[in-house]
């Protein structure tokens, strides 16, 4: 994907309170949004002696910054709206959990398996998964998976906000821009 020919608006923005950098570039001539960093970078990269090119006098970037913060604003809250599927096992252990009757221990597990778990609980999860969760009772599974639970704790959150968390325009600073005519 060639920046050349095309016609269109890059935005750099920061998340100030996370500090995390987002790369975008609306294509004027598609009429879409360019999310990927290396694509949406190479829409405005050129030759080092290409001359640039002047804007009108009356240009204003400020809708076109808007655009796409707006744009990225919703892109991120459909993240945190949204949360990425959790891997095989662990989604069969929520579904399953969700089909039993309300009760401390199960809304226990419920709140410890909807969180992602650390490579190597995930890996002894799917080994207890494939040798055990058909050889033993409910009753059984259940007092398997809080055992589970006591042996891999979940690690300490850590204190920085995250990335989705209540971002609002705000918190997203433009840090640069670049007209592409």
């Amino acid at each position: 994907m060639d920046g050349r020919g095309r016609k269109g608006f890059f935005a750099a923005f920061r998340n100030k309170r996370t500090n995390q950098h987002y790369w975008l570039f609306y294509d004027e001539n598609e009429e879409k949004y360019v999310e990927r960093r290396l694509d949406a970078i190479r829409a405005i990269r050129c030759d080092p002696n290409e001359p640039s090119v002047p804007l009108p006098p009356d240009f204003d970037h400020s809708p076109y910054v808007r655009l796409l913060r707006d744009y990225l604003l919703t892109q991120i809250r459909k993240v945190q709206h949204h949360p990425p599927s959790l891997p095989h096992p662990q989604n069969k252990i929520v579904n399953w959990l969700y089909a039993l009757p309300p009760s401390a221990e199960r809304n226990e597990l419920l709140a410890y398996f909807q969180r992602p778990l650390t490579q190597s609980a995930l890996r002894d999860l799917k080994r207890w998964w494939k040798e055990r969760r058909h050889q033993v009772r409910q009753d059984e599974q259940l007092a398997e998976l809080m055992e589970f639970m006591r042996k891999h704790p979940h690690p300490e959150p850590s204190r920085a906000p995250t990335e989705v968390e209540g971002v609002t325009e705000e918190d997203l600073e433009c840090i640069g821009w670049v007209r592409v005519l």
